[in-house]
């Protein structure tokens, strides 16, 4: 593992701002070059975090922020996540908000409502790829609660998804999670879903649950 890869792997958590009220935590990032994402973050990241449509320019993957947004592509897995988030922020769910959000607003590093940040800081194409998932699993994990304790009050809600990360998920919140279940302690809402591509997820669990998050606040 080179320098800078390595680097990547203990420092980079995501997109987005710490202090935001709406959090979603992943097992790893989706896809290839290591090499390219670690140059892209060297150059753009700020505490962990890079702004996530200056970070996709960066490595040469323009269809998640295409202008006009309408042109953006939704990227399958924060599809489902901003399906989950649009009632909380009281929008709808159709295709042109979705992709305008995803364009504009997910993952924005300055001012922005989301932190969209992984367990593990390198990105492989799927979890069957090999990949160093140990090396600094249990500092990014205790990096991740404290930061979340350290939010204000709290994020009004943090999604934790990934079945086979369930342990680490639990070890974060203090919570025992299960799947479609709310949690609430303090101001904050935590909820554990599989991942929003996994086989039989459907768009419908997710729109419900965000309806029911969205009750909460």
């Amino acid at each position: 593992m080179g320098s800078l890869v390595e680097l990547m792997a203990q420092e980079f958590y995501g997109f987005g701002r710490w202090d935001a009220p709406y959090w979603f935590i992943g097992p790893e990032p989706g896809g290839e070059g290591n090499e390219t994402r670690a140059k892209a973050f060297k150059k753009l990241g700020e505490d962990g975090l890079c702004d996530c449509k200056e970070f996709h320019a960066e490595i040469g993957e323009t269809r998640w922020h295409r202008e006009p947004a309408e042109k953006t592509v939704l990227q399958p897995t924060w599809r489902r996540l901003m399906l989950l988030l649009m009632p909380s922020l009281g929008l709808g769910s159709d295709q042109i908000t979705l992709r305008r959000f995803q364009c504009r607003l997910w993952g924005v590093r300055n001012a922005g409502e989301t932190c969209v940040i992984e367990l593990g800081g390198l990105s492989a194409k799927s979890l069957g790829t090999p990949s160093d998932r140990k090396s600094f699993r249990e500092r990014r994990i205790e990096s991740i609660k404290e930061r979340i304790g350290k939010c204000n009050s709290g994020p009004k809600l943090v999604v934790l998804y990934g079945s086979a990360s369930k342990p680490a998920w639990s070890r974060i919140t203090g919570c025992d999670l299960r799947r479609g279940e709310l949690v609430k302690q303090g101001g904050t809402v935590f909820a554990f879903m599989n991942s929003p591509t996994a086989v039989g997820e459907t768009d419908d669990e997710w729109i419900k649950l965000g309806a029911r998050i969205a009750e909460q606040r």
